[in-house]
């Protein structure tokens, strides 16, 4: 067993993921009704060493807490989920940093250089200059490059409430109670901080007025050591250091496991987890199927209808799909949409045909694009690789591209993957071989993914490249696709 960290779980992997960490030696504090009443679990306040919840396209999850905590709970994944990607931002959240103003940009908001990293400081830059120095603090959000979000209003967390600069505070909303929220306002203004708001935390509910007082004080007293702390600061530098953050992916291996967890606790139909995170219709069929279920309903008749409407979501030749290319660093790039030219549900067979408008040179080939060209894209769901070969406009064959990946996934109107930086080129004028090798190495020894998936995303790089060296003229790969021995999930 573990240290004893506390985390709290939120959002549709909450049982798979509750089941895992009590394993691992978690306590679960402020669970929902459900969790209680499936665990067994008491309704506990603290606030949680780590805390998790979906991320906004619920393929995965999102957890931020103290570094030991959010260790442990990478580690499970990495060990129990073979195809898992777990992104973690080197950046800590809310760590406070005396930094230096390096450029101004036209929206108001500043670059700031951490010495670390250079963050965006958004509001409150309208009175700074190039070369000022400003204490900031890290948010959870990055902007679009990648760079931590900053700002001005430091907080000093405890376990019942946090002191945050410049602001009036406030209460969680996890308080519903009225009179718990008025009694909590009311001690703020009886302490009145200079310069401090106080915002109560859900843990903050029915303590003693006397506890809360006491925190306060410790908090005040921190407060003002921290201000004293970046007074003597030099510029840049990290004053104190924070949470770690990271987030998932969890390819069709992944859920498929997170549905045998979740089974083990109440009823789950196959798919659960797959079903769900594609939300409407499809999530409300699985609530109302697996509530079926628990009444005793025959299990054949319940996941006949199941199947029967995924199957009626595959894509029929004419149609469109966007291909959604995920890469380690968290981005989600759309490769475009495609016309569907081939289509085969039973076998999960697609071929996808996009034309493209601007020049430039393939990524990996290095060969020229011109407007016109197309390329035709062979995949087979729950396969871990898809094959583009590329056309000029009038047809004469450029190359071929095999990215290597977690298995492909099917989602409403896209199919899905993450990018697992190896790849396999055959141009016929140079023949085949594998590209960005150490990439995969790299991200593997980052703790990105495990090492087994490190070894057969080689190995299966190596079977591709023998595979495209016969014949490096040949452009349609459709037989290598639907080999049997690469597909390793099924819907």
């Amino acid at each position: 067993m573990v240290e004893m960290y506390s985390a709290r779980v939120r959002g549709i992997y909450t049982t798979a993921l509750t089941k895992m960490l009590l394993d691992e030696g978690f306590r679960i504090v402020q669970p929902s009704k459900e969790i209680e009443q499936r665990f067994g679990l008491s309704y506990v306040a603290d606030s949680p060493d780590l805390d998790i919840w979906d991320r906004e396209d619920r393929q995965g999850i999102e957890a931020v807490g103290a570094p030991g905590a959010v260790d442990v709970f990478c580690q499970m994944l990495l060990r129990k989920l073979d195809d898992v990607v777990v992104i973690k931002r080197e950046a800590p959240v809310g760590a406070i940093a005396k930094g230096v103003v390096c450029e101004l940009e036209s929206d108001g908001s500043a670059i700031i250089d951490l010495g670390f990293a250079k963050g965006k400081l958004r509001e409150g830059a309208s009175d700074l200059s190039l070369g000022n120095e400003v204490v900031v603090q890290l948010e959870l959000a990055s902007d679009k490059l990648g760079r931590p979000v900053l700002t001005k209003r430091i907080s000093v967390p405890g376990r019942y409430a946090v002191l945050v600069k410049g602001v009036r505070g406030g209460v969680s909303r996890r308080i519903r109670s009225l009179d718990e929220k008025a009694r909590l306002i009311a001690t703020s203004l009886s302490i009145g901080l200079n310069g401090w708001g106080i915002v109560w935390r859900t843990a903050a509910a029915h303590q003693p007025e006397e506890v809360l007082r006491e925190e306060v004080a410790k908090l005040a007293e921190e407060a003002q050591r921290l201000e004293e702390e970046c007074e003597k600061a030099s510029a840049p530098s990290v004053v104190r250091d924070g949470l770690r953050y990271v987030k998932t992916e969890f390819p069709p291996l992944s859920k498929s496991a997170l549905d045998d967890v979740r089974a083990e606790v109440v009823a789950t139909v196959r798919g659960h987890h797959r079903l769900k995170s594609w939300g409407g219709e499809h999530a409300s069929y699985v609530e109302m199927a697996e509530a079926l279920l628990s009444r005793g309903e025959p299990v054949e008749d319940v996941l006949f209808h199941l199947r029967e409407l995924e199957l009626s979501s595959f894509p029929d030749e004419g149609d469109s799909v966007s291909i959604s290319h995920a890469k380690l660093s968290g981005r989600v790039l759309s490769l475009g949409v495609a016309e569907v030219v081939e289509s085969d549900e039973e076998l999960g067979w697609l071929k996808l045909k996009r034309v493209f408008k601007k020049p430039g040179v393939y990524d990996g080939l290095g060969v020229e694009k011109l407007s016109g060209d197309y390329a035709i894209t062979c995949l087979r769901i729950g396969t871990p690789f898809l094959v583009t070969s590329y056309f000029s406009q009038d047809s004469a064959y450029k190359g071929s591209y095999a990215n290597i990946s977690t298995p492909i996934e099917l989602l409403p109107g896209q199919v899905r993957y993450v990018d697992l930086e190896v790849d396999v080129v055959v141009v016929p004028s140079r023949g085949a071989e594998i590209i960005d090798e150490e990439g995969l190495r790299e991200a593997c020894a980052k703790g990105f993914f495990g090492k087994k998936l490190y070894e057969q995303s080689l190995e299966l790089a190596k079977e591709i490249r023998d595979a495209f060296a016969k014949d490096p003229n040949r452009s349609d790969w459709a037989d290598l696709v639907l080999d049997e021995r690469w597909r390793v999930w099924r819907p």
